[in-house]
């Protein structure tokens, strides 16, 4: 969770880059 503080204004989009890869998975393993 400290890595969207530590990468500081890039930490934005790879934390939403990442919520959705999470929220994909998720679904993903929902279908299955």
């Amino acid at each position: 969770m400290g890595d969207h503080i530590r990468s500081g204004p890039q930490g934005r989009p790879t934390s939403l880059m990442r919520l959705r890869n999470a929220e994909k998975a998720c679904t993903y393993k929902a279908t299955i």
